[in-house]
This record gives C-alpha cells, structure tokens and sequence, in this order.
C-alpha cells in the first residue's frame, strides 16, 4: 500500500500516492495534522487542546468520535494508532514534509555551519540543505490554520511556526550565501580559463 503524505510547509493537503485526500471537518482534519506533527500524544492532551471549555469527561467520547471520524476519512484506518492513553499515527506510513525538514535540518544544518566561509559546500551537503529549503512553498507552517475557540491549539501553531520558520530561515541564509559565493568562485574560475 502506497504511503500518506501529509503538508504542511504549503497548502496543508493530505495524499495517498499522487492523489489528494479531502478531509472536510475542519477539527478532524486539524486532529490528523497536529498528530502528522508529533511524535505521540495522549487523549488528555488531545482533549486539552481541541475541547478546552469540556471537562475531560465530556471532551473524551468528543475525541473518540474525532478520531473515529479521522479513520473514515482514511485510506487505511489503522494509519492512527491508539494504545491506552497513547494516539499517533504510524510514521512508519505516514510521510510529513514537517518532520522531513526537521530531520534535514537537524542532521545537516550544524555541519554547513562549522565548514568555514571561505571552503565550499561539499556537494552532498549542499543537496540536503537545498533539499530542505525546497520542501517550504508557503510563508509559514500550516498556513490558513483555523482554531476558532482553540486557544492552546493557537499557541501550539505559533510557536510551531516560529521554532520552524527560524530554522528555515537559518537553513535557506546558509544554503543561499554558501551556494552564491560558490557560484560566484566558479564563474571566475571559468572566465580565468
């Protein structure tokens, strides 16, 4: 079975393979993107964040129904993951352009950092940054994010947006400078000949 692809750093849209998957609740789909964003959560957090004006006791048969709903709204309902308390989704299937770029950024960001300035990118490095910069096509995580009456859910967003909108401003300021001198050298390099 193909995997679900869910992004996030442009037009949020959820995909099996190269066709789009419509999820038309907004809190179902709100539910399925915040878990795309986490590496596990549990149902008190969840009930926390979407329900915060519901005592636990009436926000949990509201989660289960959520996530019921989530499931249908799947290809393949076994996609979200529940154990006790624990909900995730089963990132052994499930591909986030989000987490993409933090891996990327955590992996490659640090070693581009200490290569001085007057050295070159080595080739592979650079493709893993550009690879990074490449995966944002919009101005923010999750743009458009709609939580009426949701206001932990907010806080989370923003500080989400803040925490990846530096990295990928750090990321793309050393890809583009490094790649700029190094096209810069080349050139000369070039015309010398």
């Amino acid at each position: 079975m193909q995997n679900l692809r869910i992004l996030l750093l442009q037009t949020p849209t959820v995909y099996l393979g190269e066709t789009p998957i419509s999820i038309q609740r907004r809190t179902v789909r709100n539910l399925l993107f915040y878990l795309a964003c986490q590496p596990e959560t549990d149902r008190t957090r969840l009930c926390t964040l979407f329900w915060p004006d519901l005592l636990e006791e009436k926000s949990r048969p509201i989660l289960r129904t959520t996530l019921a709903k989530c499931r249908a709204a799947l290809p393949d309902p076994k996609i979200i993951v529940t154990s006790g308390e624990s909900v995730t989704l089963d990132h052994n299937r499930v591909w986030v352009d989000l987490q993409e770029f933090r891996e990327l950024v955590k992996v490659n960001l640090r070693p581009a950092l200490q290569i001085s300035n007057q050295q070159p990118l080595p080739e592979a490095l650079a493709q893993q940054l550009r690879r990074a910069v490449n995966l944002w096509s919009a101005n923010e995580f999750w743009p458009g994010a709609d939580f009426y009456g949701q206001p932990d859910l907010e806080d989370w967003v923003r500080d989400l947006r803040q925490e990846a909108g530096y990295s990928f401003q750090r990321t793309e300021k050393v890809y583009k400078s490094r790649r700029e001198r190094d096209v810069i050298e080349f050139e000369a390099q070039v015309e010398k000949k």
